[in-house]
This record gives C-alpha cells, sequence and structure tokens, in this order.
C-alpha cells in the first residue's frame, strides 16, 4: 500500500509520513524498513508466520508490527484486514529507526518524550496478535476511517494535526488492549470484576460522547451506590473519575504532539465547557492546557 500522504490545497507538497489502507485480505509482507504498521484483522483466521514463529490469528485483533518484521499467511487462510501505516517521527520528532524504547542513554528525551513511548510498546514487544472485543473493533475502525477521511479529503490547514492526534487516540488505545492481553499490571485498572470489565470497554469506545452516570447505570442495569462501589474497587477510581482520567490523558496527548486548538481538542475528548476543561486539566496535570502546551509541544519548540 501507499503509505506516505501527500499535501495538496494546503500545504502542497507537504509529505505526512502516515496513510490508512481500506479493507484488503491480508498478504505477505517483506520487513517494512521504513515504517510501523497496525493492522486491525476485521474477518477470518488462521496461522500468520512472523519471522521464524507461527501465530495464531482470530478476528477480531490487532497485530502490531515494526520496521524489522515481515510476515507471510499461511496458505488457506483468509483474513480481512485493514491497517495504518505511519514513521515514529509522527509521533514524536525525536523517534528513529532503530528504536530503543527509552531503554538506552538518551539525555535528549524529555519525560514527555518518554511518555508517548508508552503507546508505542506494542511494537516491540508483543505476542503478534492482541484480540479485541468486537465494540473495540468498532472502534478502531471508526478511528481509522476518521484518519483516513482527513488524509483523504485535507479539509483545512489543521489536517496534519488532527489526523495525527486521531492516530495518538487509536496508539492509546491499543496500548491498553495490549496491557490487557498481556496480562501487564496498569495502574489505571484492573480486571478482577468481570462485571465491570463491559464497563471499561464501553468508557475506552464512548469517551468523546457525553456521559452521564445515569446513562452507565442505565444501560448496565445497577445503580450509582453499587457501580462506583464495584468500580472503585477494581480501579481505584469512581466511574466518573475514570472517564475524566481517559480525557485528561488523551487531551495531555494531543497538546503534546500537535497544534490542534484547545477549544478542539476538548471537544475531541467530549468536554463541551472550557471552564471544566480547563480546571480538570491543572487538577490532572499541573497546568493549565495553554501553559502545558507551551511548556511541552515539541512543534513549537
Amino acid at each position: 500500500m501507499q503509505w506516505t500522504t501527500i499535501g495538496r490545497n494546503h500545504y502542497p507538497g507537504y509529505l505526512h509520513l502516515m496513510q490508512v489502507s481500506g479493507s484488503v485480505e491480508l498478504a505477505e509482507h517483506p520487513p517494512l524498513g521504513n515504517r510501523y504498521q497496525l493492522i486491525l484483522a476485521e474477518e477470518g483466521e488462521g496461522a500468520l508466520q512472523l519471522g521464524r514463529q507461527l501465530h495464531s490469528v482470530a478476528s477480531p485483533s490487532i497485530i502490531c508490527l515494526n520496521e524489522a518484521d515481515a510476515f507471510l499467511p499461511l496458505q488457506k487462510n483468509r483474513i480481512i484486514a485493514r491497517s495504518l501505516a505511519f514513521n515514529p517521527q509522527t509521533v514524536n520528532r525525536k523517534y528513529d529507526f532503530p528504536m530503543d524504547f527509552g531503554e538506552g542513554e538518551h539525555d535528549e528525551l524529555t519525560e514527555t518524550d518518554r511518555q508517548d513511548l508508552w503507546c508505542m510498546i506494542p511494537f516491540k514487544d508483543r505476542s503478534c496478535s492482541i484480540p479485541v472485543d468486537p465494540m473495540y473493533a468498532r472502534h478502531i475502525s471508526g478511528i481509522m476511517n476518521d484518519i483516513r477521511e482527513q488524509l483523504a479529503e485535507q479539509p483545512d490547514e489543521g489536517w496534519p494535526c488532527r489526523s495525527r492526534s486521531y492516530m495518538l487516540e487509536l496508539l492509546s488505545l491499543v496500548r491498553r488492549l495490549y496491557d490487557r492481553s498481556e496480562a501487564v499490571p496498569h495502574t489505571a485498572c484492573c480486571f478482577s470484576d468481570e462485571g465491570v470489565e463491559p464497563i471499561l470497554r464501553f468508557l475506552h469506545s464512548h469517551y468523546r460522547e457525553k456521559i452521564k452516570v445515569e446513562d452507565i447505570t442505565r444501560a448496565f442495569h445497577t445503580n450509582k451506590t453499587t457501580l462506583n462501589q464495584r468500580f472503585k474497587q477494581c480501579t481505584g477510581l469512581t466511574v466518573m473519575s475514570y472517564l475524566n482520567s481517559i480525557r485528561m490523558q488523551m487531551a495531555g496527548s494531543m497538546l503534546r504532539n500537535t497544534t490542534l486548538a484547545t477549544s478542539e481538542i476538548m471537544v475531541m475528548v467530549g468536554i463541551q465547557d472550557s471552564a471544566h476543561f480547563i480546571r480538570n486539566f491543572r487538577k490532572y496535570s499541573g497546568y493549565s492546557p495553554s501553559e502545558y502546551r507551551t511548556r511541552f509541544c515539541w512543534m513549537l519548540k
């Protein structure tokens, strides 16, 4: 697939190192060399040879490939998939091949640079296929559609940053799914209560939307007291505090890595009131959104 996007009316000739494919049959692929690829397996199942190892793939699932990976679907397997291809520098301009994921001695990497590495870990250390719930698969496909629309239509001068912000949202979601699939402890949540798990999926898939606690109690046939007791026991947070943590984490990533207007980022993470957004973001980060961007956005350096 053609994996780069060239600017047309806005930023003519600008090379944006990112592209999203449509749904196609997964085929043999040599080492990527100059990019990473995030594949969403939508239909089918079978075996996939990755390097010298064989892996089972069942849809829906995510496959994360780095620049050195080559893969081969074995004969008689038919897997329909779509993918996001990108260069790591679209996440952070300091990243380049070979990626060491912050494990070496690199004084030039700031704390926020290392925070951005968090979402890249599945491309380094993964078991090939990350199984996902069908609801997550629909959400991931929807984000890919958002990216593809921005790259294809380039509607205004914000299209490079907007497509990058959607990509960061996608990579953050995949990292959370990776943590769960690998049974790696995560500070934000555990899955000791099976009744809480569907609510977590719901929050991570719908945080862009206006959500009230009543919406959750109604959808999951519970009451507010029981909901918060079980949710806090599992995550350490009330359900609305957890939702807010998702929104603030995504907002912080967009403020660090794009120049989108703060008002647009606010809406993209599901908040309509600017005073509420500023207050919550200051509580989350210790800075107002504008202060945080001035201090940490690499695009302003």
